[in-house]
C-alpha cells in the first residue's frame, strides 16, 4: 500500500481527506486483480466501502474527487503513467486503470521473447522461453498480463481488439462493453518489456483496430 500512497502524493493528493484512503484501497484492490476494473459499481466500490463502513456511493464520489484533485495537480505525470496524451480527465475506472498499470505486480517472471510461452505445469508460478530480454534479467508478470503476453506472442503481426483479447485471453463474454482490463495489461506489459514503453518494439497498436505482437 506504501508504494499507492507515494503515487497519489507526487500526483497531488494528500491524506487530509478519506477520499485519499477510498483511492489509495481500491488501486491497491485493481493491482492485486485487475478483473475488479470490469464492474467497478458492483465490485469493486462495495468491497472498498465494506473496509471502510460507508455505502459504494460515497467511494465513487471520492474516487472522482481525486480524479479532478489529480487532474487539476498532476496532470503531466498521469499521462506519463498512461504513455500518451490526455485530452479530457478520464474517468474513474479509466484513471484507476492507469495508476494501477503503473505499479509493480505478482511474482510471475518471462526470461525472454523469442517465442511463445506456456507454463510448464497448471500450478507453476513460472514461465520461460529461450532469449534474455533484458540484460539477462528476467521481466516480472502478473499471471493476468502473462496470459495476455503468451497469447499475443503466440500468434506475432495477428491484430486482435480489444474485445477479442478480452474473449480470448481470459474468457470473458459478459463484460458491459468496458475493456479497461486489456488497457491495463498492454500498459504493464509495455512498461516491463520495452526499453521506451512511449514507442513500443514489441506490443504494437494499429490504430482503430487493436494490438498485436511484433518480432523484431
Amino acid at each position: 500500500m506504501a508504494a499507492v500512497y507515494d503515487l497519489l502524493y507526487q500526483l497531488g493528493v494528500t491524506a487530509n481527506y478519506t477520499c485519499f484512503f477510498h483511492t489509495a484501497c481500491a488501486v491497491s484492490l485493481c493491482v492485486e486483480q485487475p478483473d475488479r476494473l470490469l464492474l467497478v459499481t458492483k465490485w469493486l466500490y462495495p468491497e472498498v466501502a465494506k473496509q471502510y463502513r460507508t455505502n459504494w456511493k460515497a467511494v465513487e464520489w471520492n474516487i472522482r474527487t481525486v480524479s479532478c484533485i489529480i487532474w487539476r495537480e498532476g496532470r503531466s505525470l498521469l499521462e506519463e503513467l498512461a504513455h500518451r496524451h490526455l485530452e479530457q480527465k478520464p474517468r474513474n475506472a479509466q484513471m484507476l486503470a492507469i495508476l494501477a498499470s503503473s505499479l509493480d505486480t505478482g511474482p510471475l517472471a518471462v526470461h525472454g521473447l523469442g517465442e511463445a510461452a506456456a507454463l510448464p505445469e497448471e500450478d507453476d508460478d513460472v514461465g520461460v522461453v529461450d532469449e534474455p530480454v533484458k540484460d539477462d534479467n528476467p521481466i516480472v508478470l502478473s499471471l493476468h498480463d502473462y496470459e495476455l503476453f503468451s497469447f499475443l506472442a503466440a500468434q506475432p503481426g495477428t491484430v486482435f481488439s480489444r474485445e477479442e483479447l478480452m474473449t480470448n485471453v481470459w474468457g470473458y463474454t459478459d463484460y458491459l462493453g468496458d475493456v479497461s482490463l486489456v488497457n491495463v495489461s498492454i500498459h504493464r506489459l509495455r512498461a516491463k518489456i520495452e526499453d521506451d514503453p512511449s514507442n513500443p518494439q514489441f506490443i504494437m497498436t494499429r490504430r482503430g483496430s487493436g494490438y498485436y505482437f511484433e518480432i523484431s
